[in-house]
């Protein structure tokens, strides 16, 4: 991903981004929920518990922390996985689940000189590799931001090797066992709670 210095004082933050990066956008981080919701699932179904359960008793760490979970189950119960692609997605994840944090929790400014939607990043330091790059920032990105173009073919992509992450779970482990669902809520009967308008002295 391409990225620029950010003007100081110069940042308008917007909101009205054009409506095509607006659709990839919505399709990525949906597209990602559903992945993280799938490896969620992987882990249930490593512990033998159903959604319900699941849902009560495991936390939801990093989905790279997940899917070490599950690698570590595997191992722990001598499950039949492959392990080699286990590990590239892992490694392609990380890289999808930087980007998706940066675009859902980013704001937005467009450069009128290059005509592009910026994300704004107040994270980190610049490097200081870039010491021969005449006026290239240095110290912190809180003082002085990172605008990164995003592109609508970009986030696309990254939409397309989140399903590519999908499929390729998919693939691991037997795959006669169905990744559990979220089960339909069931209805509890409570007690009545006391009348406050009745004698409590009886």
């Amino acid at each position: 991903m391409a990225k620029f210095r950010a003007e100081k004082l110069r940042i308008l933050a917007r909101y009205d981004i054009k409506p095509s990066l607006a659709r990839e956008l919505g399709r990525f981080i949906a597209t990602w929920a559903h992945f993280e919701h799938y490896v969620q699932g992987v882990v249930w179904q490593a512990l033998e518990l159903n959604a319900e359960q699941g849902r009560l008793a495991v936390r939801e760490p990093r989905v790279t922390d997940r899917l070490d979970m599950i690698r570590d189950l595997g191992e722990l119960e001598g499950m039949e996985m492959d392990y080699v692609l286990l590990l590239d997605i892992r490694k392609r994840a990380n890289l999808l689940a930087a980007k998706r944090h940066l675009l859902a929790h980013c704001i937005w400014t467009f450069d009128d000189l290059a005509a592009e939607w910026c994300a704004l990043v107040t994270r980190g330091s610049w490097a200081e590799t870039q010491e021969d790059i005449e006026n290239y920032p240095t110290g912190s990105k809180t003082v002085e931001p990172e605008a990164r173009p995003v592109t609508v073919k970009e986030v696309s992509e990254w939409t397309t090797q989140t399903i590519a992450l999908i499929e390729d779970l998919k693939k691991l482990g037997d795959q006669h066992r169905v990744v559990p669902q979220p089960s339909p809520r069931k209805s509890r009967s409570r007690s009545a709670p006391p009348n406050p308008t009745e004698d409590q002295g009886g």
